[in-house]
């Protein structure tokens, strides 16, 4: 939400930053029903990153990363910033599954991106 006019901002890409490093930046509808969005990237065992993403919209958005030592499960609601986690690369592909914890909310869209560490 755009707290100068209250609306509902529904470009999420301008919400996250951009840097040299990254490896791989998508923006993403999340639609109402059914089992979300897919979305990888790919790493080398070992390396390190911060996977970042941020929604906008009505609603909150659950995101789960395999591949890579993340936690799964993180939840983010909408138009709170974004959100950022550090992650040591396990398997070649970093798999991402992003879902809506409450469906029926409204447009959602996320921006992800994968940031290579030194």
């Amino acid at each position: 939400m755009d707290p100068a006019t209250g609306a509902v901002v529904t470009d999420a890409a301008p919400f996250l930053p951009e840097f040299s490093a990254t490896v791989k930046r998508d923006v993403l509808p999340v639609p109402e029903a059914g089992d979300g969005v897919q979305w990888s990237a790919p790493m080398r065992p070992g390396d390190r990153f911060i996977l970042q993403y941020v929604c906008t919209g009505s609603g909150a958005l659950e995101v789960s990363a395999y591949g890579g030592t993340m936690p799964v499960g993180a939840v983010l609601v909408c138009g709170e910033g974004f959100a950022g986690k550090e992650l040591t690369a396990e398997l070649p592909e970093l798999s991402v599954q992003i879902s809506r914890p409450f469906p029926r909310q409204g447009e959602l869209e996320v921006a992800l991106q994968l940031i290579a560490l030194p």
